[in-house]
């Protein structure tokens, strides 16, 4: 005969919080067994005498005065509670007590198997399914509590109560009616519910945690946070795993503020959670981002109407994306789904032209016409602002476009041309009267003009130029930028705000005095406004705004101005408005007057900075225009140079350094680059002739002795190497850059002390130097000396530089020195497989 089974799952099994929150359930099966009329759990301190029986099992028990009768509730061999019944009659006691142990534990193991088809395998917690189904019922119970209850009849032409209500008949005593707090306001059986909310849960570092210790360990990993999180949580609510690192946890009878204090509980219980490797002792965090979102307070209009499945797919949806915004955006990693739009955005993605794509999109608020402040990372306050750090201001940008889950925006204005917009830049909605339609704002038949300034607005500005410039062979673009004067000269707090719109209103007003009717301008950003010149060469309007930013010098205000005027080269007449932007970078970086011409030197400029953002194809085009542009520019040769070389493309990259070189011989910076590309060619003579000709120039160039010393190891010349190393840790910022150079030399040299020494230099100045911790756990090892301490330099090698092979096996090594053998041929077997 066969036994029957269970199926089971490691962590999902029945608790006797399960049996109270299935007790309708069990007691609907007990009566398909048993008649009674009233039941009750109960979870005794001690079992009567009369539930065992003679032989020591478990027996239920009948209290025949009381009419009750105690079922012991058995699952797995262990007894969870009692199940009381009342009034229960038993027509043949002996038998149906003996059996009904048996009976409740068929009867919880029906209940099992309901929490287990609807429990996460893995954590045990509710699965996406389960969840949103109990979401869903929440959300028809707050929607259905938030109506009126009666009913619209057409026919009637009138309101119609429900069927069960008491209609007062006409000439009865009003006296006679119950008082107002007598009268249910709700239909029986329904409880009464205000709203509710969700909270998302995401987990961050599980594939970093994957890389570094496996896929086991990493749902350990899960199952321990998922425990750490449901007991960081009240008894109502309810959590549960709906993705592969997301959790969720429905707050009943919720506001925003109860929602937040929920996620600020479970994300310290996470950050609290250690999770320490058994073979390499790293420990491991998760870093948990959560998101809020309510119900009604977060779904807007008709969407209140929808399906309760889809609303609650809706809401759980929003937690998330609070969440993800949250990761980044907030010092708590908590965030509500209406903070999201307001300070949650982020650059994704940078475009040519001055566009860029960003994270909010129309299912977050975004609207075209927005206007964004964008946030770098922080940088130190100045005296005037006391200590600390405080958000490095960028720029502004502008909503062109936008779809569902993002948007593209262009970069009105930077407050400096070395603070480039970057992806994972923050963005903070700008609310002002540009955000919203302001009635009257368009004048019949017109364009639209800012109601401060009475410049065009920039769409209309764009409009406006696209028409008029197909007439002219000859026009400029000029740029104005305004700030104030100010010693700390601070504009990344609170009063670049006070002051723009003034400053902007000022120049608006100084332009049309100076510029004369010809000039049509345009608001072109928060602190910043654009002219068009019709028929005026780019060296005139640049006079003429040198007489406007003088004014507005005498009035305390700094202004920068880039013009660039068409033609130029080969660009199009569209073109001149992004050469206007380059031409303003540069002002930005000339001293006072801040007037930059769109000229070699601004095409240079704007190479570099392309170049820094690693867009080297188009600083490659850059520099080859700005040669174009003016063929004597050597800063440009050097750069188009240093560019190939980081393309690979070497023979050009070295003709461009011949190049320079040739034009210019006393260029440092030529020779050492070209010095670089024949080392790199392997080259040395040449490589050797180029760097020494640079320190003749330059003798304090720290990085050409170091080349020096490298060639010098390379061709086995070791004292000439030690001489070039202890020359270059003489000169400034050189002996820390010189300790791991040096330690190799003398390890190579058979001198082991001053290796040692000079590697805890190294790491003196560098705690995480991978290849110093990793040479000194080899020299260690290689000694027979200290073995743990091996593998613990071994070990912080790896967690700092995960892939690299060579690592993993000196770890693997110090393992087996250990006496690990099985810990070494894992780390071994790891690092064949990469």
């Amino acid at each position: 005969m066969h036994s029957r089974t269970i199926p089971t799952a490691s962590t999902v099994t029945l608790l006797r919080q399960d049996l109270v929150a299935y007790e309708p359930l069990l007691k609907e099966s007990l009566g398909r067994f048993i008649a009674f009329k009233a039941g009750h759990l109960f979870f005794p301190q001690s079992l009567p005498a009369e539930t065992r029986g003679e032989d020591g099992a478990y027996r239920a028990a009948h209290l025949a005065r009381e009419r009750k009768v105690l079922v012991p509730l058995l699952f797995e061999g262990k007894l969870l509670g009692m199940m009381v019944l009342k009034g229960v009659s038993l027509k043949a006691p002996k038998t149906t007590l003996a059996s009904l142990p048996q009976l409740a534990t068929s009867c919880l193991e029906q209940l099992f198997l309901h929490k287990l088809a609807t429990s996460d395998p893995l954590t045990g917690l509710p699965h996406r399914q389960a969840f949103l189904a109990e979401v869903a019922r929440e959300i028809d119970a707050v929607r259905l509590a938030s109506r009126p209850h009666y009913t619209h009849s057409a026919a009637a032409g009138g309101l119609q109560l429900p069927p069960d209500a008491a209609v007062v008949e006409d000439g009865a005593d009003p006296a006679a009616l119950p008082a107002c707090s007598e009268i249910d306001p709700m239909p029986a059986g329904i409880p009464w519910r205000a709203a509710m909310g969700l909270v998302a849960v995401q987990l961050g570092g599980l594939e970093h945690i994957v890389q570094r210790a496996g896929h086991c360990f990493a749902e350990d990993a899960l199952r321990k946070a998922a425990r750490a999180l449901a007991q960081a949580l009240p008894e109502t609510a309810l959590p549960a795993r709906v993705g592969d690192a997301l959790f969720a946890v429905f707050v009943r009878e919720a506001t925003p503020r109860l929602c937040r204090e929920t996620a600020l509980a479970v994300r310290q219980a996470l950050d609290d959670l250690v999770l320490t490797h058994e073979v390499t002792g790293c420990n491991f965090r998760v870093a948990a981002s959560c998101g809020h979102a309510c119900f009604p307070q977060d779904i807007d209009g008709s969407q209140a109407e929808r399906n309760p499945a889809e609303l609650a797919r809706v809401l759980l949806d929003r937690a998330r994306k609070a969440a993800a915004a949250a990761r980044d955006a907030s010092p708590e990693r908590v965030f509500a789904f209406r903070q999201v739009l307001e300070e949650g955005g982020r650059v994704s993605r940078l475009l040519p032209m001055h566009r860029c794509i960003i994270t909010l999109g129309a299912s977050l608020g975004a609207q075209e016409g927005q206007r964004f402040l964008v946030w770098g990372k922080d940088k130190p306050r100045t005296a005037a602002g006391g200590n600390g750090l405080s958000p490095l201001f960028k720029g502004e940008l502008l909503i062109m476009e936008t779809s569902r889950e993002q948007s593209q925006a262009e970069v009105m204005h930077l407050s400096d041309p070395s603070w480039t917009v970057e992806v994972g830049d923050r963005l903070t909605l700008v609310r002002d009267a540009r955000n919203e339609t302001v009635p009257g704002a368009a004048t019949p038949g017109g364009p639209a003009r800012d109601l401060l300034t009475g410049l065009l607005l920039y769409r209309d500005f764009l409009e406006h130029l696209r028409n008029a410039r197909e007439a002219q062979d000859v026009f400029s673009l000029a740029l104005v930028r305004v700030r104030p004067k100010a010693s700390d000269g601070d504009e990344a707090g609170e009063r670049f705000h006070e002051h723009a719109e003034r400053l902007v209103a000022e120049a608006a007003s100084l332009a049309r005095e100076l510029l004369g009717p010809e000039a049509v301008g345009g608001r072109f950003s928060l602190n910043s406004c654009i002219f068009f010149h019709p028929g005026q060469s780019a060296e005139a309007v640049l006079a003429a705004h040198k007489a406007l930013a003088e004014r507005l010098d005498r009035r305390g205000v700094e202004a920068a101005v880039g013009v660039a005027g068409y033609p130029f080269l080969h660009y199009r007449k569209a073109d001149m408005l992004d050469n206007c932007r380059k031409a303003l970078e540069y002002a930005l970086l000339l001293p006072a007057p801040h007037l930059g011409l769109c000229d070699s030197l601004a095409l240079t400029i704007h190479g570099d900075k392309l170049f820094s953002q690693n867009d080297l194809f188009n600083a490659l085009e850059e520099y080859k225009l700005a040669l174009l542009a003016d063929e004597n520019n050597n800063l440009a040769r050097v750069s188009l140079g240093v560019c190939e070389a980081r393309l690979a493309r070497l023979p050009q990259a070295r003709e461009h350094f011949e190049e320079a070189v040739t034009r210019d011989p006393s260029d440092p910076k030529a020779l050492y680059n070209l010095g670089c590309v024949c080392q790199r060619q392997g080259e040395a003579a040449a490589a050797r002739k180029a760097f020494r000709r640079c320190i003749a120039l330059d003798p304090g160039h720290l990085y050409a002795y170091i080349r020096l010393g490298q060639l010098s190891e390379a061709d086995g010349a070791l004292p000439q190497a030690l001489s070039w190393f202890n020359k270059a840790a003489a000169l400034h910022g050189g002996y820390a850059l010189t300790r791991r150079p040096l330690a190799r030399l003398y390890h190579t040299m058979g001198r082991l002390e001053e290796a040692r020494e000079c590697l805890h230099q190294a790491l003196s100045y560098d705690p995480k130097d991978a290849h110093s911790l990793h040479l000194l756990a080899r020299m260690y090892l290689d000694a027979g000396e200290d073995p743990e301490l091996a593998k613990v330099l071994a070990s912080q090698s790896v967690a700092l530089m995960p892939g690299h092979a060579p690592f993993i096996k000196e770890l693997a090594r110090a393992l087996d020195a250990l006496g690990r053998p099985q810990d070494a041929r894992d780390c071994l077997a790891k690092a064949q497989g990469m």
